[in-house]
């Protein structure tokens, strides 16, 4: 038994010293440096393989994008008929509205632009008559 139990604490002591050693290789080896690695690795590896899955499915996607389009096309007409189909009378009674506002300034400066244009009548004829000689105006204020 004193032998048995010899043996068992020598059995128990090589293990310590494994351990140890284990420990110690443990110790030197830069975990964190080695996780840096992996993750560069994966990240290359994960961007090869988006890269390649981007050019294999935008076939796909630009067909799915034209059918909805496609499919969305009359939907969106018909709303818009029947908005402008709304909107007409609005905006024609405006532009009407509008219509009659204007015809009513611009007959005012048509008035102005005439009457602007008797005065300069009247002027040039004023002018005309001051430049006659004396016995001709005369005549004319009879």
């Amino acid at each position: 038994m004193a032998q048995e139990l010899s043996e068992e604490r020598e059995a128990i002591e090589r293990t310590r010293r494994e351990l140890g050693g284990t420990i110690a290789a443990l110790a030197a080896v830069d975990v964190k440096a080695q996780a840096v690695h992996m993750a560069q690795e994966r990240k290359t590896v994960m961007l090869a393989r988006a890269k390649e899955k981007a050019v294999e499915l935008k076939p796909v996607v630009t067909d799915r994008a034209q059918q909805k389009a496609a499919e969305l096309k009359p939907i969106l007409t018909a709303r818009a008929k029947e908005k402008v189909a709304e909107l007409k009378p609005i905006l024609t009674a405006r532009a009407k509205e509008k219509a009659v506002e204007l015809r009513a300034a611009v007959t005012r400066l048509a008035k102005a632009k005439a009457l602007g244009a008797r005065i300069a009548a009247v002027t040039q004829a004023k002018q005309k008559i001051a430049q006659l000689p004396s016995r001709a105006r005369g005549k004319l204020d009879r």
